[in-house]
């Protein structure tokens, strides 16, 4: 107890002894000296007690040290492993589960071996199944796209998709390849070592006219794919571009009026030479910036109405846009609207199947049925040389 705390003790014992002289005198003062009395009592009491509590408490400054220390090491765990000391625990935990698993010796090889072996039996059996549906599909595509080049001036062609086997991998155990002839007499070879330019964008253009009708490509960007063809194979090309735009959004860069003519809108692109001090449009030209030499290359776009669209066409037709070519440019509009109405009557007809009609083949297995539709029929993943078609669904 403190000085102050004795001085109030010293105080509650004068009150008693000054209580029991007045007491002597007045009978009334007896309820508070028992009151002082019990309370001097009880004070003495705890103050005894609290001795005793002292004398028995150990004193360990090392003890303390000790535990400050470990509290800091499990506050740098939390924050590492936590946020919570629980959190760090399951993490210590897992971990000795992982370390148990890797030493234990030949009995964990031995399951992972057998997993392995599982896994291996199951993914040759779905190759094989898979490499079946391919053979299937590929017999299918090959009759279907030479009858899509037939009108693109590629008769005599000869294509073949050629399926080798290879090592099983998550895209199957086959290597696909593109064979191709373009006249009789030649055999067959690889896509890109024979076709040239203009026969590898005609079968380009028939090989996407074939899956049109599956492939989720929502845009289809064709660049000149008409240079160096001939009116009537351009014709058949236009035909074709339009019918990939009935399951696509087509952009096609073109110089032939034919193509342009069947397309359901018309843009412009022109180029602009102007200084590069020209920084905003509208801004005035200097004739200091007209002499300059540091020109800057600007593109337009612009979309042409009904009479801007006949006078591009004249353009592309004739190279200028007098009454003559006018006409013709008219002329060629009112034949690519009937094709067009044509075509998509024809389209609108029930489409024939590219599916193959998997009749008399071995029931699949559980491991072949759980593969997405577009593997199970025609997962193609075909290599062209430099250029890799695959996912064709």
């Amino acid at each position: 107890m403190n000085r102050g705390g004795w001085q109030r003790l010293s105080l509650l014992g004068k009150a008693e002894t000054l209580l029991v002289e007045m007491g002597r005198y007045d009978p009334q003062v007896h309820p508070l000296l028992e009151l002082v009395s019990g309370a001097l009592a009880q004070i003495e009491e705890v103050g005894r007690q609290i001795s005793t509590y002292g004398d028995g408490i150990e004193t360990d400054p090392q003890r303390l040290q000790a535990v400050e220390e470990r509290l800091i090491e499990l506050k740098q765990v939390c924050r590492k492993y936590g946020p919570t000391l629980a959190a760090a625990i399951a993490t210590y935990e897992r971990l000795q589960a992982d370390l148990a698993a890797i030493t234990d010796g030949e009995a964990s090889i031995g399951a992972l071996q057998q997993i392995y072996d599982q896994r291996q039996a199951a993914l040759i059996d779905a190759c094989a199944q898979l490499t079946q549906y391919r053979h299937q599909a590929a017999s299918i595509l090959e009759a279907r796209l030479l009858e899509e080049l037939k009108p693109l001036a590629m008769e005599k062609v000869q294509f073949q998709v050629e399926i080798v086997p290879s090592s099983p991998t998550a895209t199957g155990a086959d290597r696909i390849a593109f064979l191709f002839s373009p006249n009789p007499g030649e055999p067959l070879q690889p896509l890109t070592a024979v076709a040239s330019g203009g026969e590898m964008s005609r079968f380009l253009l028939s090989l996407k006219t074939c899956f049109s009708q599956v492939d989720g490509t929502g845009t289809l960007v064709f660049d000149e794919i008409d240079v160096g063809v001939s009116g009537r194979v351009t014709q058949a090309i236009a035909q074709k571009l339009h019918q990939l735009s009935q399951h696509h959004q087509v952009l096609c860069v073109t110089h032939q009026p034919i193509v342009a003519a069947m397309a359901t809108h018309h843009f412009r692109v022109d180029k602009q030479f102007l200084p590069k001090s020209v920084a905003t449009q509208g801004q005035h030209i200097t004739e200091a910036n007209q002499l300059a030499t540091d020109l800057r290359t600007l593109v337009q776009v612009t979309y042409l109405d009904e009479q801007q669209r006949r006078e591009e066409l004249a353009q592309l037709a004739g190279g200028q846009s007098g009454q003559e070519t006018i006409a013709f440019a008219e002329s060629l509009l009112a034949q690519a609207a009937t094709l067009r109405q044509h075509q998509d009557e024809a389209l609108n007809a029930p489409p024939k199947q590219l599916r193959p009609q998997l009749t008399g083949t071995p029931k699949p297995s559980a491991t072949a049925r759980s593969l997405p539709n577009s593997l199970v029929w025609l997962n193609l993943a075909v290599m062209l040389s430099e250029i890799i078609i695959s996912d064709w669904i």
